[in-house]
């Protein structure tokens, strides 16, 4: 066998593992456990297939604490939960420059996403005394509250022209029209039993479903939703094991990128939706 014959081999060994990991949700230690390899051996299969070069890495933020960060429509601003402080949002263009920070003064901000159309951030606030949504312009200007009740990790589809959010008493996914106004909502149903801790809403690229995480015998599993929750479908099949959170969709469609929470809280992605 050639060297370029054996390179080809190890980068298909090495996606085939990586699908079999993911599909059963099983992290590189459990597998090595069972299955006796090793687990050098079974990294350097993992990492034998080809894998983008990511060059010009550029730092964006220093010492600002900045957490879960989403991209504008148009691709040129991004927007970030610090957790720095009390708690911020913070705006910046993509290079790195003219960071400020929005919200009103003296409370606690976070969770931000763009609207559907990106002229505006939509936020969840304590300002006033109580938390609910609340939108600034996103090229500066006064923030108005957005809702009048709380709904927290707001996702604005621009496909959708909607916000999706989780709002509380009973636990439940709000939509809510460019207005803040609220057009639907779902509860998950009794046969699935609970959200993680951690549940952020996912609008699909198309606009027409939510992915979540909904957990159910103590498995987690990503789930899509139509918009009123009317149709459902299971997107994985995990046992019990580590949480899944965080569940984002490629623009095509074909890959869901989320976050298993581990020893190591690693990223992985699924092909094949």
């Amino acid at each position: 066998m050639s060297e370029q014959e054996s390179k080809a081999t190890l980068s298909e060994l090495g996606a085939r593992v990586r699908a079999w990991r993911a599909r059963r949700g099983m992290t590189r230690k459990q597998l090595a456990s069972d299955s006796g390899l090793s687990e050098r051996f079974l990294a350097d299969v993992d990492y034998s297939s080809p894998a983008p070069v990511l060059a010009r890495e550029r730092q964006l933020t220093f010492g600002a604490s900045a957490g879960p960060a989403s991209w504008s429509p148009d691709g040129h601003r991004i927007v970030a939960h610090s957790f720095g402080g009390a708690g911020e949002v913070l705006v910046l263009d993509r290079d790195g420059g003219n960071l400020r920070r929005l919200g009103p003064e003296g409370a606690t901000n976070g969770q931000p996403t763009w609207s559907p159309d990106g002229a505006a951030i939509i936020f969840r606030s304590n300002a006033g005394g109580r938390h609910r949504l609340w939108t600034a312009p996103a090229a500066g200007g006064a923030a108005v509250p957005f809702t009048e009740f709380d709904c927290s990790w707001p996702d604005g589809s621009p496909a959708a022209h909607a916000i999706a959010c989780v709002a509380e008493n009973p636990k439940r996914i709000v939509i809510l029209d460019e207005q803040g106004q609220q057009a639907s909502s779902f509860e998950i149903g009794d046969n699935l039993t609970r959200f993680p801790r951690w549940t952020f809403p996912h609008w699909t690229n198309d606009g027409k479903w939510i992915g979540l995480t909904v957990s159910k015998r103590g498995s987690d599993n990503i789930w899509l939703f139509s918009r009123d929750g009317s149709e459902r479908r299971k997107l994985t099949d995990f046992d019990a094991g580590p949480a899944n959170t965080g569940a984002s969709f490629s623009p095509d469609g074909r890959f869901v990128v989320f976050d298993r929470r581990d020893e190591r809280s690693d990223l992985v992605m699924l092909e094949g939706l």
